[in-house]
């Protein structure tokens, strides 16, 4: 974990200056790059913003007008070099091991697990999630697709729930610690903010408009020229991320905001889950006799053989 103790000061020493974001004003920052340490002084901003929590799901209007902050940042960072950013990347070339694939795997361990998901009290989780062997297949097979697949790699903030934002008087969304910035897929910033931050049925009935505010901000700020159906399967992909909410123990963060958060993102991946049903479904009807490896057999338009998560949301 100890670059990540750096990573902040070096966001806004390196990156900050380059984007259109709301972010506190800065004094001072520097590293010590021997010891992985750093420092920043920054403005006291309590008379100037307030600061967020998951506990107050936001309007989707604000949660549109924060992606446009994150996309300043995506796009002025688009695919970049390890020339450009060599702080970020390890001295071989390769990126600085992600920590978080470690807190996963260390959250599934079944000590762990039981003690979460066995208590009287435990987080509002669909049953059909409560397997940590098919969610430790899920994370394996997103990573895997991350690694390969880098079309969408930008620095992200990698942790930009609405615990870390803070809204200036006049209402304009920011984000703030970013010891988790990282080079990775810039639509896992984008699906686990806007999954976080709106209530479900929020995210159900404007999910997409979102997106496409996201997506408009992105090209408008310098980068790539996308769309909705064009990322939305990666984007659904990413929506795993925040089963890591699931699973974050007492030590980390009080019940209230862990149960809270685990709503909004176990139902966002079980309406994944049906919605690839609903597309295998389809294909069955339509196809009545043809055979998918991942999916088994079908028989007069029925499927009989159950789909593995790792299909769901892959």
């Amino acid at each position: 974990m100890l670059p990540t103790y750096r990573r902040e000061a070096e966001f806004y020493f390196h990156v900050a200056p380059q984007t259109t974001m709301l972010l506190p004003k800065i004094w001072f920052a520097g590293t010590d790059t021997v010891n992985s340490q750093r420092i920043f002084i920054m403005s006291d901003v309590s008379s100037e913003a307030t600061f967020g929590t998951p506990l107050k799901p936001w309007a989707p209007e604000r949660v549109g007008e924060a992606l446009k902050q994150l996309a300043s940042l995506h796009a002025k960072t688009w695919n970049t070099k390890e020339e450009e950013c060599p702080w970020i990347f390890g001295k071989d070339g390769s990126k600085l091991e992600n920590p978080v694939r470690n807190i996963v795997l260390a959250l599934l361990e079944p000590a762990p697990w039981r003690a979460w998901f066995d208590g009287k009290v435990r987080p509002p989780v669909a049953k059909e999630l409560l397997n940590p062997d098919r969610i430790r297949k899920a994370f394996q097979a997103l990573w895997k697709h991350a690694d390969a697949d880098q079309k969408y790699y930008s620095l992200i903030h990698g942790d930009d729930h609405v615990g870390n934002t803070l809204t200036a008087n006049d209402g304009t969304p920011g984000f703030i610690d970013w010891q988790g910035l990282q080079y990775r897929p810039s639509v896992l910033d984008l699906a686990y903010f806007l999954t976080g931050a709106l209530t479900v049925e929020d995210r159900r009935k404007h999910e997409a408009s979102i997106i496409d505010t996201y997506l408009e901000a992105l090209h408008k700020e310098g980068g790539p020229k996308l769309t909705r159906e064009g990322l939305w399967d990666d984007y659904r992909r990413y929506s795993l991320q925040g089963f890591l909410w699931v699973m974050t123990p007492q030590t980390m963060q009080p019940d209230e905001i862990v149960f809270a958060m685990a709503e909004r993102y176990s139902a966002c991946i079980v309406d994944r889950i049906l919605s690839n049903c609903l597309k295998f479904r389809v294909a069955t009807i339509r196809h009545p006799e043809s055979r998918n490896r991942s999916v088994g057999s079908y028989a007069h338009g029925e499927i009989i053989v159950k789909l593995e998560m790792t299909d769901y949301l892959l």
